[in-house]
């Protein structure tokens, strides 16, 4: 218990300071030898000194080893460490010791919640936590907070009020409500008639144990009996608050129904912990009661999750279809694309095909007229070439009797040149000889 924490204490007997003390000083023995006596005794309130002892004893939560693993936790850092420091503000404001920033009281709270985010970490942190915690530091020191939560969340099957799918959460609130048909069908069918589901109102009942809206000295007492009958001794406490409200609530309509579920159902009981805790233990709940409706609950939660399997397959293959659609549609969007393209350039081809087809046709007149021309020219030119033959041939002509004349006139210079020659041989002659006659 902290210290600095005051406590209205209890006017204890002779009587129950002796059955206290034996208690703390051999529980296990007293609890055997004892037990209906006990559950009487924590039922009237364990004194406010003894609370802490008491319900570590209870739980089995004092634990030299699990004390050293918290030490170990503190060390490490914790990545809801920003959302537990929002948090702490708003968990008991109005209590002397957690309502100071900073405070010890915060700080203690945030060195336990932050460490079982580390201890448990698929639970991680749940903003219901702190509410749970916050009490068990009132009466006992950081290490047997933790040691104390640790507990409640394993053994005491708490933890399923805090996992991801919060699956003993849903389950507890399925058993509330065929409690609320049992015990007060006429409420049962007013609510259902109303559109009102117990996750809209009672998941914080069961969450933080009454704690965000009851005073804590009546939390202490709802601890009390949890940690000495179970978390299921939650349901006895849910159904004596509708119960006690059970005239106002037939009259209201949906959203005065739903205000005053989470605001004003706790007023009836203020101040009074005792009738409370008197009303919850005459509410009847049998554990085969509660075994039957969770086994239901499983089997409609396998059900559920059966056909969400099948849902969510469903929707995975509709996702796929989607998407399958949109890339079609991308497809049919860009085919339509290259297709107005394509069709853009067929026009444009069709327009240099038809003016290649009027050059090619101005192109074969031309080469009619070309042709034509060619034609034209070949038979001048034969003409021409005829005529230059001819011509030629006449020349040729002339050039061989030409020649012939010239060959004539050759041969007969030739004649004149041999008959000189021999003109000048015979005047050599008749020189030589004159030069002889000369000589004699």
């Amino acid at each position: 218990m902290h210290a600095n924490v005051p406590f209205a204490g209890l006017a204890l007997t002779t009587a129950c300071v002796d059955f206290w003390g034996q208690l703390v000083n051999d529980y296990e023995t007293i609890v055997k030898r004892h037990p209906k006596n006990v559950a009487r005794r924590i039922q009237a309130g364990i004194p406010d000194r003894l609370r802490g002892m008491v319900w570590q004893l209870i739980s089995h939560a004092l634990d030299p080893e699990l004390e050293m693993v918290y030490s170990e936790l503190l060390k490490r850092e914790s990545s809801h460490e920003k959302v537990i420091r929002l948090d702490l503000p708003r968990t008991f404001p109005n209590h002397e010791y957690f309502r100071d920033k900073d405070g010890a009281g915060q700080n203690a709270l945030y060195n336990v919640v932050r460490a079982y985010s580390l201890f448990d970490q698929e639970v991680g942190y749940c903003q219901g936590i702190p509410f749970i915690v916050g009490p068990l530091l009132i009466h006992m020191a950081e290490d047997e907070a933790f040691c104390t939560l640790v507990r409640l969340m394993q053994f005491y099957n708490l933890r399923g009020h805090y996992t991801p799918s919060m699956e003993d959460l849903h389950m507890r609130l399925y058993q509330f409500e065929k409690l609320l048909e049992v015990h007060h069908p006429d409420l049962s069918r007013h609510l259902n008639a109303q559109g009102i589901q117990t996750t809209m109102y009672a998941s914080q009942w069961y969450m933080t144990f009454f704690a965000y809206k009851f005073p804590l000295s009546m939390v202490y007492r709802i601890i009390d009996i949890i940690f000495a009958e179970g978390v299921e001794s939650l349901h006895r406490f849910a159904v004596a608050l509708m119960r006690a409200n059970r005239a106002r609530l037939l009259l209201l309509n949906f959203e005065d129904l739903l205000t005053f579920l989470k605001n004003g159902l706790f007023d009836i009981y203020q101040s009074q912990e005792v009738k409370l805790v008197q009303d919850a233990t005459n509410v009847k709940v049998t554990a085969k009661q509660l075994d039957q409706w969770a086994c239901e609950y499983h089997q409609e939660a396998r059900r559920l999750a059966s056909e969400q399997s099948i849902i969510d397959s469903l929707r995975r293959e509709c996702k796929r279809l989607e998407a399958d659609l949109r890339r079609s549609e991308k497809q049919v969007a860009e085919m339509s694309e290259e297709q107005c393209q394509i069709a853009s350039q067929l026009v444009q081809e069709r327009v240099k095909l038809e003016d290649a087809m009027a050059r090619e046709k101005a192109l074969q007149e031309e080469n009619l007229n070309l042709q034509k021309q060619l034609d034209d020219e070949r038979e001048k030119g034969d003409e021409r070439v005829k005529d230059q033959l001819d011509e030629l041939i006449g020349w040729k002509s002339r050039l061989m009797m030409e020649n012939a004349e010239l060959e004539g006139q050759v041969k007969e210079l030739e004649t004149q040149v041999v008959a000189t020659k021999m003109q000048l041989c015979m005047a050599e002659a008749e020189k030589m000889e004159l030069q002889a006659a000369v000589g004699r």
